[in-house]
């Protein structure tokens, strides 16, 4: 059973790979990037943590907090993260090389008011090292209005 750890989300605006590297259990990710732009609207930095549980090699659930600076918005989301293995097809999926595609849905709370939200993202993860995995992704945040998001500078420690 494969199981994934998200930590430390850092929002701001904004290859190598190993032919085998082994499955691993957990992944940690830190987000040292990531952005929330919308039309009309400004860019948005924050913090945030999550976690992710692997149901199976193709398959995760978890959940991402993020806390944003500007506006003092909190945002809670659980939902899922399906792994695909379009690089190396046939073999067992591994998270350190997997393209993904997670779809997330919470609350965001500004300003004394709560809103229903969804977060769809697609992503690759390459692997950098044994146990490091650099994960960029891109998506859409939907809190009362759309905004583009971007997490160029993310990786992963897996282990």
């Amino acid at each position: 059973m494969l199981k994934k750890i998200t930590l430390f989300s850092l929002i701001c605006f904004t290859s190598a790979s190993f032919a085998s590297s082994p499955s691993f259990q957990h992944e940690v990710e830190m987000n040292l990037t990531e952005s929330a732009l919308s039309v009309g609207g400004t860019a948005v930095f924050a913090i945030g943590a999550g976690y992710q549980y692997g149901l199976t090699d193709m398959f995760q659930v978890g959940g991402r907090v993020t806390f944003t600076t500007v506006g003092s918005t909190f945002v809670i989301l659980a939902g899922g993260t399906l792994n695909l293995n379009i690089m190396n097809p046939g073999q067992k999926i591994n998270y350190a090389d997997a393209l993904f595609i997670q779809a997330y849905l919470g609350f965001t709370s500004a300003a004394g008011a709560t809103s229903f939200t969804f977060e769809g993202t697609v992503g690759k993860r390459f692997a950098v090292l044994k146990n490091v995995a650099y994960n960029p992704e891109l998506g859409l945040l939907v809190a009362g209005g759309a905004a583009f998001i971007a997490r160029p500078l993310q990786f992963s420690v897996l282990f």
